[in-house]
């Protein structure tokens, strides 16, 4: 399918090699600034108007017209986008576009619905159909726009709910009956079907917790069984509402055994740490911004980090504690130990873990971490950016592994040259030979231990560099020590998230140095 290159960056990423662009002489970020950055300029949407000459262009324009223009000018403007949907609705059923474009496109039809009360079952049609696309991202915050623009009765929106209830197959994946069951704040649940909804997702978390793998990591499952706990309460038949309260009782108390790791009298995580990872658990989870997400996530591991006297040293403890998150048989040891050894992979354990509610969050997308606010400003920098996420994005995990290395290692260098210091070292009987300092030794200054944090540079040290670590990160990537398939998702988001914090640390330190020019 032939399509303007206008349209290259409203498409997501994974299908973008399914169509033909057109290379068009006209703007090509007007699309691109305003559903991905929310900013725009109202004239010159108009004067591109007045220009275009493509049709689903044009619809595009009138859309965001609507949008932005004044109250008065809304009816009018209205019909027009109306009129102009209706000619282009096919090219919504071949196009699949980033979720960023549906979930704006849903808010501008939802206003436009709210005016034009004539053309509802029109409006709540064609967003039925484009469900059928926007259910290949999985995204339950959309999917809850979907039902909540559809709104109170319709069948579509019932056929959705139960569609998506026997989606729920994991613990991970439960999550999605708490915002299923938000929506009778909206008027969307009747009391019958709200009931129904709670039962079962208490029942499926009974369920789960009690059917859990032996290798799975029992405060994930007792921090979301405690969450269902504080809703029992709302269940209306007495009955059914003791019965599941003596089994959830049963089983958190089990939870709570098992998510302790014991040797002789040595307990390796303490009540207060268990409680501290079951409350990020929750935000983590269910946090509706991602930069609030990211700092939730950067929180726990700088605690964790800044912590790790608190961890018993002995090892056979700290092994078994290591075991409870599976990821795969590939890791580089060394015979070599170090006194952090064994507590960074305890620290690494818990936090895979953590980071595993954190990628199944669905604020966490392409579209919003594009947006987030230290990836936008790094111009510099932004050709690596874009290719690490839209390989994220797509499952290219190995390419993706193999540009964040190098990118960090970038970001380092970046700090040396904005410190006005160099690179380069002198070696040679008279130093009269310069090469340039690997990372090793980059890590060593004393001013990047400061602006990064001496603690979360041992340990990115630790990850990234260090043969001594199961993980090896760099140079796991760089002389082949994995295989391809064994480059995994949640390896991944740590790496990226690693990639993040650099970023974000970066451009905490320095905009204070330039703020405080400006005083």
């Amino acid at each position: 399918m032939n399509i303007s290159d206008k349209f290259k960056d409203l498409i997501d990423e994974k299908y973008r090699n399914n169509y033909i662009f057109d290379t068009t002489t006209q703007s090509l970020d007007i699309f691109y600034k305003y559903f991905y950055l929310g900013k725009y300029d109202k004239e010159e949407i108009l004067k591109e108007l007045e220009l275009e000459t493509e049709p689903l262009a044009i619809l595009f324009l009138n859309l965001i017209k609507f949008q932005i223009g004044e109250k008065k000018e809304k009816y009018n403007n209205s019909k027009i986008c109306l009129e102009q949907l209706k000619e282009q609705e096919e090219f919504f059923y071949k196009i699949v576009f980033n979720i960023c474009i549906y979930s704006k496109l849903i808010d501008i039809l939802k206003e436009i619905k709210n005016i034009r009360k004539d053309e509802t079952n029109f409006l709540d049609n064609f967003v039925f159909s484009i469900y059928n696309t926007i259910k290949v991202f999985n995204n339950h915050n959309l999917i809850i726009k979907v039902l909540i623009f559809l709104g109170k009765g319709n069948k579509n929106g019932i056929d959705i709910i139960n569609t998506q209830r026997k989606k729920i197959t994991n613990i991970v994946k439960i999550p999605f009956y708490i915002s299923l069951l938000e929506l009778k704040k909206f008027q969307i649940l009747d009391e019958d079907l709200y009931q129904e909804i709670l039962v079962e997702y208490i029942e499926k978390l009974i369920d789960f917790s009690q059917n859990k793998k032996e290798v799975e990591n029992s405060l994930i499952y007792l921090t979301f069984l405690n969450i269902g706990m504080k809703k029992l309460n709302n269940i209306k038949n007495l009955n059914i509402r003791n019965s599941l309260k003596e089994k959830t009782k049963s089983i958190s108390e089990e939870l709570v055994k098992s998510s302790k790791v014991y040797n002789n009298e040595i307990e390796i995580i303490d009540e207060e740490k268990v409680n501290i990872i079951k409350d990020n658990f929750k935000y983590l989870s269910s946090e509706k911004n991602l930069e609030e997400n990211i700092k939730n996530l950067e929180v726990l591991l700088l605690k964790q980090l800044n912590n790790l006297s608190d961890i018993n040293k002995n090892p056979s403890i700290l092994k078994s504690l290591s075991k409870t998150l599976y990821l795969d048989e590939n890791r580089v040891i060394s015979n070599k130990e170090d006194e952090n050894k064994d507590i960074y992979d305890v620290t690494t354990c818990i936090f895979l873990n953590l980071v595993i509610l954190f990628c199944e969050n669905p604020i966490f997308n392409s579209c919003e971490t594009k947006k987030l606010k230290y990836i936008l400003k790094n111009e510099e920098m932004k050709g690596f950016l874009d290719e690490i996420i839209e390989n994220y994005f797509c499952g290219n995990y190995f390419t993706c592994c193999s540009a964040i290395s190098p990118t960090i290692e970038k970001i380092i260098r970046n700090t040396y040259f904005k410190l006005g210091k160099s690179d380069i070292e002198l070696y040679g009987k008279d130093n009269s030979l310069q090469k340039r300092k690997n990372l090793e030794n980059l890590l060593k200054d004393n001013d990047i231990k400061t602006i990064y944090g001496e603690e979360f540079i041992n340990y990115f040290s630790w990850l990234f560099n260090n043969d001594i670590s199961y993980y090896n990160y760099r140079n796991s990537v760089c002389h082949g020590y994995k295989n391809y398939e064994e480059y995994n998702k949640i390896e991944t988001t740590l790496q990226l998230f690693i990639l993040i914090l650099f970023l974000k640390k970066f451009y905490e330190y320095f905009d204070k140095i330039e703020e405080s020019k400006k005083e």
